[in-house]
């Protein structure tokens, strides 16, 4: 009979299983490691090793079978004491996990009020906000899926305090754009009772001089918590600590992104924790799986699971609940000239050629017709996009090139019409040379542009930041248009106050930057009685018509799984002049440009 031991190694933070020789016993517990856990490493000999997250998430099933090999008295079993006490503490916040579907409402809204009073959070709570925050107090993590522009951030920010009245130092991983949101939105809660967030830059030496000094609420990117995960890794095994993800959708791709990769190795760690955004589910189900891994590592979820285990540990506040009228939404059919057609019909049969190769590997499949897919989206709104690419190569090219696209010349006369009206006006495009292209030729109603090369930055007496720019198109008259890039500016700010007119010159298949740079001017502040305009321009018969069912079906299917019939994306037809690519987006495609015969 084998002993086999489990083991934490608190230094790398994986579990460890190891055994004296190999026998069936042993082959019997890596057969099944090996098929269900792909993170796990087998070093040589009689040892695996694998993230402590992904050892809690399948510490059932490899008790079971450690029990049952033992009750057979094929194994002896010893647990180490790390490993004793991490488990334990596992157990607790599976107890909690059971519990969060069936507890009832532990804390009155006077009960919360008089909290928040005591922990010095000065800011009223609207009715939803309370609701939210209600449900989420009897949670040790949890997460607010409300709708961009509600005030997810403060309904984060009173959890926060109601749980631990600030004593506890709080992390928030978030977009770098979204960090002047959060140290607003502090302010307002907290006035000066509340130290300002520190934001946690310049690598992993200079964030850990700065955790040495506890501030109070650190903020740290995505990006930069990928590169650098040590010093913030070893702040959380090494103190109580509160952890929160901003626009936790970005870390949907789990382990197989270095963000996701990277957070999750410290999910068991925070002592309490919470996960914001407005689309956690850009592409599907799937991609609220390593979020909820986050939340609750101890506890299985699948795809086909995740819905219902969701709605246990979330809120929502649907758009109607913020007293604001729909949208209006309208499509603009624009037509492609001659040249422009040649070009987009040569590359539609590049992709069709791509489309038709079998290959059971989706994401193998996804990476291989990628680069088509943005050139037919380019080719359908700007074809000199394409210039520094191989189809400059084509004769078709320079024609096309050389005009100025339809759906360009329609975009500045729609935004000079409602600059002479007196209205501003954001423009959406996914390409930054489009977006440079409209600022450019804006100038005589001064545009400004905001993409991914515009740097944030915290001092307010620099003139060409991101904040300098969006401060500039909020408080200049003449600054009638924002041209922006929805990879760069749909997140973190708010254009409502003074613009009520959203153009789109092109989109792609990510529906989260759809959804959220739509809010940036239809969100939570808005007058009950005033209009939001959003204008989308369609070349006909191109991919643009696959890109609208798919994000209408995206939005659809995220509408179904948090319950709200509020999330829609139906515009109508107007007859006046006025990437998250899936596998299933490259069907829709497929389907078009393949019809059966």
């Amino acid at each position: 009979m084998s002993d086999i031991a489990v083991d934490y190694d608190s230094r790398k933070r994986t579990a460890i299983l190891s055994a004296d020789y190999d026998d069936t016993a042993w082959r019997d517990l890596t057969d099944l490691i090996a098929e269900d856990c792909g993170e796990a490493v087998f070093p040589g000999g009689c040892v695996v090793e694998m993230p402590w997250w992904a050892f809690l998430a399948r510490r059932k099933a490899i008790g079971e079978l450690l029990q049952r090999l033992t009750e057979l008295a094929k194994c002896s079993v010893t647990i180490g004491a790390e490993a004793a006490t991490m488990l334990a503490e596992s157990v607790q916040r599976e107890k909690d996990w059971n519990a969060a579907g069936n507890a009832t409402m532990q804390l009155t809204t006077h009960d919360i009020s008089l909290r928040l009073e005591e922990a010095g959070f000065i800011r009223e709570l609207k009715p939803f906000q309370m609701r939210n925050v209600q449900r989420l107090v009897r949670l040790p993590a949890g997460a607010t899926f409300s709708v961009p522009g509600s005030g997810k951030t403060t309904e984060a920010l009173a959890w926060y305090a109601i749980k631990c009245k600030c004593a506890i130092p709080l992390t928030v991983i978030a977009p770098k754009n979204a960090f002047a949101a959060w140290e607003d939105e502090v302010k307002k809660c907290f006035g000066d009772k509340v130290q300002p967030p520190v934001r946690l830059v310049g690598g992993a030496a200079a964030i850990s001089a700065t955790l040495l000094q506890c501030p109070a609420i650190g903020l740290i990117s995505y990006q930069q918590f990928a590169r650098s995960p040590r010093p913030l890794s070893e702040a959380l095994a090494t103190s109580r600590h509160f952890l929160f993800l901003d626009e936790s959708h970005r870390m949907k791709a789990g382990v197989d992104g270095a963000a996701g990769g990277a957070i999750l190795a410290v999910s068991y760690l925070p002592v309490g924790k919470l996960i914001l955004s407005g689309t956690p589910m850009p592409n599907g189900p799937r991609d609220l799986v390593p979020q909820l891994r986050f939340l609750y590592p101890e506890v299985r979820v699948s795809e086909e699971s995740i819905a219902v285990e969701a709605r246990r540990v979330s809120v929502r506040t649907r758009k109607s609940e913020l007293g604001l009228q729909p949208p209006h939404l309208a499509m603009i059919p624009v037509p492609m000239s001659t040249a422009q057609h040649a070009l987009y019909d040569t590359l539609t049969n590049e992709l069709t050629l791509q489309l038709q190769v079998p290959d059971p590997n989706a994401r193998r499949r996804i990476r291989r017709c990628a680069g088509s897919v943005m050139r037919l989206l380019q080719a359908a709104s700007n074809p000199s996009l394409l210039v520094d690419s191989e189809v400059a190569e084509l004769a078709c090219f320079a024609a096309a090139a050389a005009e100025t696209s339809q759906k360009l010349a329609l975009t500045c006369k729609i935004v000079r019409r409602l600059a002479r009206q007196g209205k501003k006006a954001v423009v959406w495009s996914s390409f930054i040379g489009t977006v440079r292209y409209l600022a450019a030729t804006l100038q005589d109603i001064g545009a400004t542009y905001i993409d991914g090369s515009v740097e944030t930055s915290e001092d307010e007496t620099l003139e060409d930041s991101r904040e300098a720019r969006i401060r500039r198109f909020l408080g200049d008259p003449s600054c009638s248009v924002l041209v922006a890039n929805p990879a760069a500016c749909s997140e973190s700010i708010s254009l409502h106050t003074v613009c009520h007119h959203a153009i789109y010159v092109d989109r792609t298949y990510n529906a989260a930057h759809f959804l959220q740079s739509q809010d940036r001017i239809h969100r939570l502040g808005l007058s009950p009685d005033q209009s939001t305009f959003v204008l989308i321009l369609q070349s006909a018969g191109t991919i643009d018509a696959s890109v609208q069912r798919r994000l209408q079906a995206k939005i659809e299917n995220m509408s179904i799984v948090l319950e709200d019939p509020d999330l829609r994306v139906e515009p109508v037809l107007y007859d006046d002049e006025a990437s998250g690519l899936t596998a299933n987006d490259l069907d829709d495609l497929r389907a078009m440009l393949l019809p059966p015969a």
